[in-house]
């Protein structure tokens, strides 16, 4: 759980990042930055979930086990 917790810091982290980053640096305005801020929040939580979370094959040998 707090795995999870954290997953979803990061990518909240990430996300105002993004978005503080298109309001000083791009030329995008503040419903623009924070709509696209949103989307990386959201694009980056199912990310990180999908690569920390997902259980490993099995490997004996060097070669995968079904």
């Amino acid at each position: 759980m707090s795995g999870t917790i954290g997953v979803l810091a990061l990518a909240l982290a990430m996300g105002v990042a993004t978005t503080i980053g298109l309001l000083v640096l791009g030329s995008i305005g503040w419903h623009g930055s924070i709509f696209l801020g949103i989307i990386a929040f959201l694009l980056l939580a199912a990310f990180l979930n999908w690569v920390i979370f997902k259980p490993l094959p099995k490997i004996e040998n060097g070669q995968r086990v079904e």
